[in-house]
């Protein structure tokens, strides 16, 4: 079962990659992302760790086409 999520998350990401390069015909040199969402505990630490929260926020600089350097910072609370 697990591997088979493994496998899907895989074959997913090498899509969703293909299409985005496909899409971007201009060059930026920056990039920028942030996110935020709900932590939930499932299994053997669902009654002792209580729901939390994350985020996550990045960015970096693109040399040229096939090149950069990107930093992210995340963030993941939880209820103890």
């Amino acid at each position: 079962m697990l591997l088979r999520r493994l496998a899907f998350g895989i074959v997913l990401a090498v899509a969703l990659t293909g299409l985005a390069m496909a899409q971007s015909e201009d060059q930026r040199h920056y990039t920028i992302n942030a996110g935020a969402g709900l932590t939930t505990i499932v299994g053997y630490d669902s009654g002792r760790l209580g729901h939390g929260g994350n985020f996550q926020v990045g960015g970096g600089y693109f040399f040229n086409r096939y090149l950069g350097i990107t930093g992210n910072f995340m963030y993941n609370q939880l209820g103890i």
